[in-house]
């Protein structure tokens, strides 16, 4: 009998994972010092191009971690999709099948930008202002991928939800109009049929 023991993700299988993260925050959660109750913890994240960092009450540690590790956790799943993607795309492309999937862009800009990164990073010497500039690259080589995907996921389900709408009986649709929505990766932009 030859089973899989851990079959190859399905994206919509990924997707689902994605959707059962209930908490997230970005950043790093570190020990301050030691008082007479115990450890003083704060939260340190990049936030609108500027280092924020915020004091975490003891009480608040465990849900902070929860929500740090959902975090990794999406991470973790988009990139897993993106590599889903590609390697589902390429098949598709070499099969000679065209699909409207995401653009290539969004599909290979965070390899490019990782590999730009490693290099950036290895060729200079390490010390502190170039940690904290490999952070702050490697937060903009994940971010930008995933504001694309979030991105694209979302405009998809817009195109499903405009696609099933029907109008009354003498109402027309306007036409296509341009819509931003904030989100947890940035301003996303959605069109919309009005």
């Amino acid at each position: 009998m030859n089973t899989k023991l851990n079959p190859k993700p399905t994206p919509q299988s990924i997707l689902d994972q994605i959707a059962q993260i209930q908490r997230l925050d970005r950043g790093t959660l570190s020990v301050l010092g030691q008082g007479p109750q115990g450890p003083y913890y704060n939260h340190q994240c990049y936030e609108e191009g500027h280092n924020v960092t915020r004091y975490v009450p003891a009480s608040q540690v465990a849900d902070l971690q929860a929500a740090l590790e959902g975090y990794r956790q999406f991470q973790q799943l988009a990139q897993q999709y993106v590599e889903v993607m590609v390697e589902k795309t390429r098949a598709e492309r070499a099969a000679g099948v065209k699909k409207n999937a995401p653009s290539p862009d969004l599909l290979l800009a965070q390899d490019q930008e990782i590999k730009q990164l490693m290099a950036r990073f290895q060729g200079a010497d390490p010390n502190g202002f170039a940690v904290q500039q490999m952070e702050t690259l490697v937060r903009t080589a994940i971010f930008k991928p995933a504001k694309a995907l979030v991105e694209y996921l979302l405009q998809g389900a817009a195109d499903r939800i405009d696609a099933a709408y029907v109008p009354p009986p003498g109402q027309a649709r306007k036409g296509r109009e341009t819509t931003h929505v904030p989100g947890i990766f940035g301003t996303l932009t959605l069109t919309r049929w009005r």
